[in-house]
């Protein structure tokens, strides 16, 4: 789940400041690989990481100014 904030200040008739928040995996879920299948390993059937292409939560600000 994503996350998009932006609010406009006016700063002239003409020129607007924009502060915009974005969030990325807002609820900071869990996307685990594929379970260990050598069993022989000690963490058999264990999932130890995350499945590629995924991240944790991420969080950038942006401030913008429109004339």
């Amino acid at each position: 789940m994503d996350l998009n904030l932006a609010k406009f200040f006016r700063i002239t008739e003409r020129v607007r400041l924009e502060f915009k928040m974005e969030a990325y995996n807002i609820t900071n879920t869990f996307s685990g690989a594929d379970p260990s299948v050598g069993v022989t390993s000690s963490s058999f059937g264990r999932v130890t990481a995350m499945a590629a292409g995924t991240q944790g939560r991420e969080m950038q600000y942006n401030v913008r100014i429109h004339f």
